[in-house]
C-alpha cells in the first residue's frame, strides 16, 4: 500500500491515464483509413490498460500476502475485471477496424513498456537497481521493443523486373 501512495508511482498512474485520455480523444476524428491515427491508438490504449490489469494482478498478490485492509483488496479486485474488460473491448474494435498485423505488434510492445516500467515504479525495482542495471534497462527495453515493431513493419513487395526487349507484358 505504501509503494502505491508514493509520488512516483501516483505520477506513474497519472501520467497513463493521461496518454489513455489524450488517444482516446484522438479516435473518433481519427477514421478508419490505411493511414488513421487510429490504427495506434487502439492498440496503445489497450496496452496501457493491460498493464494496468497485469500490475493489479501482481498488487492484489502482494496486499493479501501483507494482510492489507480488505477495503485496499476489495478495491483492486474491483479494479481487475473492469480493466480486463476495457482492454478487450478495445484491443478487439482495434483488430475490428484494422490489420492485426499492426495492431497486435504494437499492443505487446506498449504492453510490456507499461508493464516493464510501471512494475519498476510501483514496486520500486528501480530503486534497487545498481548503476550499470539503470543504463542497460531502458537499452534493453528499447531493444524489445524496437524488435517487435520491426517484425510488424509491412514489407514493400520488390520491384517488378523489366520486360526482356521485344516482349510485350500482358
Amino acid at each position: 500500500i505504501a509503494l502505491a501512495a508514493r509520488p512516483a508511482a501516483r505520477a506513474w498512474l497519472g501520467g497513463l491515464a493521461a496518454a489513455v485520455a489524450l488517444l482516446a480523444s484522438r479516435i473518433p476524428n481519427a477514421g478508419t483509413g490505411p493511414t488513421s491515427v487510429a490504427r495506434f491508438c487502439y492498440p496503445l490504449i489497450a496496452g496501457a490498460v493491460g498493464s494496468c490489469t497485469a500490475l493489479g494482478g501482481k498488487a492484489l498478490g502482494e496486499l493479501v500476502k501483507a494482510g492489507a485492509p480488505w477495503r485496499s483488496t476489495a478495491v483492486v479486485s474491483a479494479l481487475l475485471p473492469c480493466s480486463g474488460a476495457v482492454q478487450t473491448v478495445v484491443l478487439n474494435r482495434g483488430v475490428g477496424r484494422f490489420s492485426s498485423l499492426l495492431v497486435v505488434p504494437v499492443f505487446v510492445a506498449a504492453f510490456v513498456t507499461c508493464n516493464a516500467v510501471g512494475g519498476g515504479i510501483l514496486f520500486d525495482e528501480f530503486g534497487r537497481m545498481t548503476a550499470a542495471q539503470r543504463r542497460a534497462y531502458p537499452a534493453g527495453l528499447g531493444l524489445l521493443v524496437a524488435g517487435v515493431l520491426t517484425l510488424a513493419a509491412k514489407p514493400t513487395p520488390p520491384a517488378e523486373p523489366p520486360a526482356p526487349e521485344g516482349r510485350k507484358r500482358r
